[in-house]
């Protein structure tokens, strides 16, 4: 269960978005900052990159993916979330993974690429 109490809302300027959220694990709770965004930003975020960070979701992007990174930071459960800045609440995460979606093209859109190389 997870109950949020922060927000900072998608920033298409920062292509990110993060949430400071009470997170049930087990039979304890612990606030964190939940965080995910574009791979490349979500990058300079982190603590700690992971060896091959890049290599990795480069390879799902080249072949028509779509790459989301995700990431978080705990914080103390007696911080009153009301005081962090966005600046704060996103620095140093901790690496989670990546959600990779598939993103099929339509059926048509061969045929307009096609039309838009033969306009110019």
């Amino acid at each position: 269960r997870i109950i949020t109490q922060k927000k900072f809302l998608f920033d298409s300027t920062l292509k990110r978005m993060s949430t400071i959220s009470m997170v049930r694990e087990g039979k304890g709770a612990h606030l964190k900052v939940l965080c995910k965004g574009a791979p490349e930003v979500i990058e300079k975020l982190l603590k700690e990159v992971p060896e091959n960070y890049e290599k990795q979701y480069s390879y799902y992007v080249k072949h028509g993916y779509r790459v989301i990174a995700m990431a978080y930071k705990p914080l103390p459960n007696d911080l009153n979330c009301n005081f962090i800045s966005r600046d704060n609440a996103e620095s140093e995460l901790i690496f989670a993974g990546f959600i990779i979606f598939q993103c099929p093209m339509k059926e048509d859109t061969l045929e307009y690429i096609t039309k838009i190389k033969e306009a110019n």
